[in-house]
């Protein structure tokens, strides 16, 4: 049986008191910095679009709304919200990746590309993967149409899971279609 405090996180990083000094050097740094940027500003001008369009929403509910010089309705918005908050939950668990590994000491520059493209995934996998609840395919929502708030929590949701979302919709393959053996490095059901 394994003691308790065996599954705990060291929250000293197995650091002496006093050790200080980063363990990344400042060239490593540039890019976490860069990298920290670049997440921050997709989370901000995300958020700034998605509180535009729930403001607008908000007033004009179930009419056609002026949105950057042009008509849409409000059914187009909800599904162009769903993607922003896919990418605002995709971005949220890119965050929480970057700082728990530089924190951790598992942070390396061969996963820039993954770091870069996961809000982008996130936000894709969150519309289709809410036309598939809208649906019925998959039973969240009983099949009744979703409002603003849901379509803003479901595609946060599936934007932060999307690497399980993934899993989820290969093994779901694989039972409806048969399952196919990866090639090396094509396993849809890894994660980073």
């Amino acid at each position: 049986m394994t003691p308790k405090s065996a599954n705990k996180v060291d929250p000293t990083d197995g650091r002496k008191p006093g050790d200080w000094q980063s363990r990344y050097p400042s060239q490593a740094w540039l890019q976490i910095v860069a990298e920290l940027i670049y997440l921050l500003l997709i989370l901000t001008a995300t958020s700034v679009v998605l509180l535009s369009i729930g403001h607008q929403i908000s007033i004009t509910e179930g009419d056609i709304v002026q949105l950057c010089e042009w008509e849409t309705s409000t059914v187009f918005l909800k599904w162009i919200a769903v993607a922003l908050a896919g990418l605002v939950g995709g971005t949220t668990y890119d965050l929480k990746w970057l700082y728990h590994s530089v924190g951790r000491n598992t942070w390396n520059r061969d996963r820039l590309l993954w770091r870069i493209v996961v809000p982008l995934i996130s936000s894709v996998v969150s519309v289709f993967f809410a036309f598939l609840v809208q649906a019925g395919f998959v039973n969240l929502t009983g099949a009744k149409p979703f409002g603003w708030y849901a379509a803003l929590g479901l595609g946060f949701l599936f934007g932060y899971f999307s690497d399980n979302v993934i899993a989820y919709l290969y093994r779901t393959s694989s039972r409806l279609f048969g399952a196919t053996e990866p090639s090396i490095g094509n396993d849809e059901t890894s994660t980073m």
